[in-house]
């Protein structure tokens, strides 16, 4: 569900004219710096919310489909340059506001892009998991569960 919020949030149906998601250009702007902002708001909001009960809070960073197998996004990499992307930009933004309101976090997308092989994870017509991403996904997170509970 957080996952789903923060998404939405910062997606916030950012996409440029080549068809290249904001999220992935190495300057952002005032729209999606905003919705940064409303994602570190909401990230802090169920922090506290979670101390006050007690309760322990995990964010598990689910990557695009594009971020795990870049060569889905060839065509509008193509007309780019490197400097004026970066396919971890939105993993490495999430973490800065984790790591600054010490909010404990699993990132999927270096293991998934390591053990990716022509978009293994994901089904074709969307970028929902299928059976092997969900079976890869519990298993990092299972591993890296035993690592911060141990």
């Amino acid at each position: 569900m957080i996952y789903y919020l923060s998404k939405k949030i910062l997606l916030n149906n950012n996409s440029s004219s080549n068809g290249l998601s904001e999220i992935y250009y190495n300057t952002y702007s005032s729209k999606i710096n905003q919705n940064l902002n409303k994602t570190e708001n909401t990230f802090n909001f169920i922090k506290t919310l979670t101390l006050k009960n007690n309760s322990s809070f995990l964010v598990i960073i689910i990557p695009t489909k594009e971020q795990v197998d870049p060569n889905l996004l060839k065509s509008q990499l193509n007309n780019l340059s490197s400097e004026d992307y970066n396919l971890n930009k939105p993993q490495e933004e999430i973490i800065k506001i984790l790591d600054h309101l010490n909010i404990k976090y699993i990132d999927l997308l270096p293991e998934l892009r390591k053990a990716n092989i022509n978009n293994t994870f994901y089904w074709e017509l969307d970028g929902h998991f299928n059976e092997k991403g969900y079976t890869k996904a519990s298993e990092i997170i299972f591993s890296d569960l035993n690592i911060l509970l141990n």
